[in-house]
């Protein structure tokens, strides 16, 4: 069966992944670390299921890849910015002939986006997520601002709603 791999804009960078046959659709959040930090983390993977029949989108992820967290505002709105380009990629992927069942898989940073993502649209029906952190606020203040004290919690309070893991708004306690 013949596979394509072909670059789509969602509005990032994206590769779908396809075979002849279309059932399932699979987004694909990618991490940020030291190996295969950006979309093609899970590319052999969605070549190797396209020949059963699913489809796969493995959008860039933006923030925190580019630019850094900078400690203000800015970086509540580039969450949300991230979280909006995801469901536009969901939207992509939804849109494919032949798909039904959509699935969604994140990694690190990509399993973040992908719990806040999962909980607010209804056509995700799995997902697979594995987040190193459960807080926005933690990661960056601990990896990119060396912030402590009532400076980290002041940083915190900013993300409140937007906690993917922590906040009882996305259903999901420590």
């Amino acid at each position: 069966m013949s596979v394509t791999v072909r670059e789509v804009e969602v509005p990032a960078q994206a590769w779908l992944v396809s075979g002849e046959d279309r059932r399932t659709g699979i987004l694909w959040l990618h991490w940020l670390g030291h190996r295969h930090n950006d979309r093609g983390e899970f590319l052999p993977l969605a070549v190797e299921l396209a020949a059963r029949g699913v489809v796969s989108l493995l959008p860039a992820g933006h923030f925190p890849w580019v630019p850094d967290p900078d400690g203000t505002d800015t970086d509540v709105q580039r969450v949300r910015d991230q979280v909006a380009a995801h469901a536009a990629a969901l939207d992509l992927l939804a849109g494919q002939p032949g798909v039904g069942t959509i699935a969604l898989v994140g990694h690190d940073y990509g399993g973040m986006y992908g719990a806040l993502l999962a909980d607010t649209d209804e056509r995700i029906s799995a997902v697979a997520l594995r987040a190193v952190d459960d807080t926005w606020a933690n990661w960056f203040a601990t990896y990119w601002l060396e912030l402590g004290g009532p400076a980290r919690e002041e940083y915190a309070e900013r993300f409140a709603g937007l906690e993917p893991l922590a906040d009882p708004a996305y259903g999901v306690q420590r």
